[in-house]
């Protein structure tokens, strides 16, 4: 696919315009299957927002010794899940720590990283579901309102969210046609970074991925 998106680069404009177009064929079928399909069944709450503002935080419950933060989002639309309020503010972690590398096995957790303004659609878990890289304290209570990621995909990346073109609300409740309006949307957009991020996330989108590292 990057082979298509340079030639759409060196492409005439009616040219580049069939080369989208094929690649957008090719984000319908990888949309059917795969790490999209596992995720969005494993989370409970999926949503699109714009990321406000994100803190680091201390939190037992992520049990690797990575930097954790809590991004705060307006939400705009709401993919999986109930809500009664349009802020939401999901655990994550964010960084090795400062002191060094934090890990030495073959699967770190995920970090994310957010953007203010930018938005963002998000797959996320209860705080009392435990997993691989995250363990609730028993018996603890947790604030409204507030998620975590989803840490037992350890795949890269950013696996679990989808940097967005625009902060406008979706129009489409099914996690297959957000994704292919989103991606489609960036595909077609002038900006060629958007671009590339757009066909580096269809890269992803197969029955195995690509992000696994050894």
């Amino acid at each position: 696919m990057l082979l298509g998106f340079t030639l759409c680069l060196l492409a005439r404009p009616g040219q580049c315009a069939d080369i989208t177009a094929a690649l957008e064929s090719d984000l319908e079928l990888r949309l059917l299957h795969g790490r999209l399909e596992a995720l969005a069944t494993n989370s409970d709450l999926i949503f699109k927002g714009e990321a406000l503002a994100t803190m680091r935080i201390t939190n037992r419950a992520f049990t690797v010794a990575f930097k954790v933060s809590a991004t705060e989002f307006r939400v705009v639309s709401v993919l999986k899940g109930t809500l009664h309020t349009n802020r939401v503010t999901l655990w994550h972690y964010s960084g090795e720590p400062d002191n060094g590398p934090g890990w030495s096995g073959p699967s770190p957790p995920v970090c994310y990283h957010f953007n203010p303004g930018s938005a963002y659609v998000v797959m996320s878990a209860n705080l009392d579901r435990e997993d691989i890289y995250y363990t609730p304290a028993a018996g603890a209570i947790f604030p409204a309102n507030v998620y975590r990621q989803i840490a037992d995909f350890p795949i890269g990346g950013e696996d679990g969210i989808l940097r967005t073109r625009d902060r406008q609300p979706l129009n489409v409740t099914d996690i297959k046609a957000a994704y292919s309006l989103e991606l489609g949307r960036l595909l077609k957009d002038g900006n060629p970074t958007n671009r590339i991020y757009a066909i580096e996330q269809m890269q992803y989108m197969g029955l195995l991925g690509n992000r696994q590292k050894n």
